[in-house]
């Protein structure tokens, strides 16, 4: 790829060389089959359809000299925005080598012929997504700049509060109501949609994937293998401010939202948020009193630096802060600007993720 960040070419296959081809439907269970010989867990056909069934992602694979899918490139396409600028980008997934054919990890190996050639066919200016981004292991990800593919964008952090501490007094979550959002409302629907909007606008210079009710849906609502608790929170005769979704109990499965209010232990993690400017240090607090009061061990969550900024100075101090891993983009350049000018103006969290 080159510097100044146009999409990656593929490489020219050499004889004998096996060959990379997109890969559709009925290549899945050979793409399951691969997750599992290389990460040890299952991909679900209900999980994979939630990825990258009806357009929602692409991949692209390579076969071996008899026929045998021995690698894998996968992205699911996710709007993007900045202010008022919007774009598709498209997330790195299931990216996957067998063991045999790790030996030739390199510039010709299946891991860059078929990176290349999944960005060339899917990533750039006039292409289904403009860049793509992921959240590679230290591995990949080291690999991944050697070859000029991926540039590290910003870091994710790993946070955690025991339930033994107190954020912002004793007081500070009886002010705020929590209430489920019913999914089945078409007016909290459009009411999320409005404060996707208002906290969009309200950062110019943050760069976020779009969390609009569409997304939201099909993450945490529709998720296949997950229950999420999506609630707003309110003030007495302010009405709603925020809204987030926690996943409940040791990252287990959670209780649904017909059960909010029952008891249930482990760390809770926050998985995602959106708070209007007036409730966005006062969010963490009144979700950590009342996770607590329903039994939490703990509040936990991924997210970049800028994503909690907002957060009083003494709550992340009592975080136990440690990089989760590294966020990376597929071109130098992104929404018109260099990389560089992104650190630190990224908003992701682990809802951002397809993995947790």
């Amino acid at each position: 790829m080159a510097e100044g960040g146009e999409a990656a070419q593929p490489l020219a296959d050499k004889p004998g060389q096996w060959p990379v081809l997109a890969l559709g439907e009925a290549d899945w269970p050979e793409v399951r089959a691969l997750f599992a010989l290389v990460f040890g867990a299952t991909l679900s056909p209900a999980m994979q359809a939630w990825k990258y069934a009806g357009g929602r992602g692409a991949s692209m694979g390579v076969r071996d000299g008899e026929g045998a899918l021995v690698a894998h490139y996968g992205g699911g396409f996710r709007p993007m925005a900045a202010a008022e600028q919007r774009c598709t980008a498209v997330q790195m997934q299931d990216v996957m080598v067998a063991p045999v054919a790790r030996d030739v990890l390199a510039r010709f190996g299946p891991f860059g012929r078929m990176s290349r050639a999944f960005i060339a066919r899917h990533v750039g200016p006039h292409m289904a997504a403009q860049f793509g981004f992921g959240f590679p292991s230290g591995r990949h990800m080291r690999l991944g700049q050697h070859l000029r593919l991926y540039w590290p964008l910003d870091s994710v952090w790993q946070w955690h509060w025991a339930a033994s501490l107190d954020l912002a007094g004793a007081a500070a979550g009886e002010a705020w109501q929590v209430q489920p959002l019913d999914w089945g409302s078409q007016a909290d629907g459009l009411a999320l949609d409005a404060m996707a909007v208002q906290v969009r606008l309200a950062m110019p210079d943050v760069l976020m994937p779009v969390r609009d009710a569409a997304w939201w849906r099909h993450r945490f609502a529709n998720h296949p293998e997950h229950r999420y608790a999506t609630v707003w929170l309110s003030r007495p005769g302010h009405g709603r401010a925020a809204v987030a979704v926690l996943r409940r109990g040791s990252l287990g499965a959670a209780a649904p939202e017909a059960t909010l209010a029952a008891p249930v232990g482990g760390a809770w993690e926050l998985m995602d948020w959106l708070a209007l400017p007036e409730a966005e240090a006062h969010l963490l607090p009144a979700l950590h009193g009342w996770a607590v009061a329903h039994g939490a061990d703990a509040v936990q969550l991924w997210a970049s630096a800028r994503a909690v900024q907002a957060w009083p100075g003494a709550v992340l101090e009592a975080g136990a802060q440690e990089l989760a891993c590294t966020m990376a983009v597929t071109h130098a350049h992104v929404l018109g600007h260099p990389v560089d000018h992104w650190r630190g103006r990224v908003w992701v969290t682990g809802g951002d993720t397809d993995f947790r």
